[in-house]
């Protein structure tokens, strides 16, 4: 088995579970034993005051609090500063879910993070047979993306996978500069 681990997920167009239409999973666990991410694209619609109420922290307004997935949990923050870290996801992302370290990382407004409730879980063998039946794509994942604010994170990813299949099609093969010489 090959770990997703620090991957993207990216729904394909041929997945039909509504939770996952179009989503961005960063995964931050992969194994034996099943897996687990956040989704990055899903904004939370509903009420955000009882979460606020329970960070106990003063957040600006504007600040978007995502849904990391359908199975209920805890808030907690992916960022980029290590000495708040209770675990290295990738180079340049971590992960807290401890609350001072949350309020810290949100308190802090230069560091980069995105705040989530709740997680995308897998049983044993799931997602491997999910994605045997062609419902996810992958693509490695970086920083500058996990804490990105694009509003098109799905068709940003969908195109970078789609280069990278092209490229290794047309890798040394001969192209005319001008392209009606194709």
């Amino acid at each position: 088995m090959n770990s997703l681990h620090g991957q993207f997920l990216i729904a394909s167009p041929h997945l039909t579970d509504e939770n996952f239409y179009r989503s961005v999973i960063f995964m931050v666990s992969h194994d034996q034993d099943g897996a687990v991410g956040f989704v990055l694209n899903r904004p939370m619609v509903s009420p955000m005051e009882e979460i606020w109420a329970e960070l106990e922290v003063d957040v600006e307004s504007g600040k978007i609090i995502y849904l990391g997935g359908p199975v209920p949990g805890p808030i907690l923050v992916l960022h980029g500063d290590r000495n708040l870290g209770e675990s290295t996801v990738i180079d340049g992302v971590y992960l807290a879910t401890r609350k001072d370290h949350v309020q810290s990382v949100l308190a802090s407004p230069d560091t980069p993070h995105r705040i989530l409730v709740g997680y995308s879980g897998w049983g044993p063998g799931q997602l491997e047979r999910e994605m045997q039946g062609g419902g996810w794509l992958t693509y490695p994942a970086d920083a500058a993306s996990v804490f990105s604010d694009r509003d098109d994170l799905w068709e940003h990813v969908v195109h970078c996978v789609a280069n990278r299949i092209m490229a290794s099609k047309i890798a040394g093969v001969q192209r005319p500069d001008d392209p009606r010489y194709n």
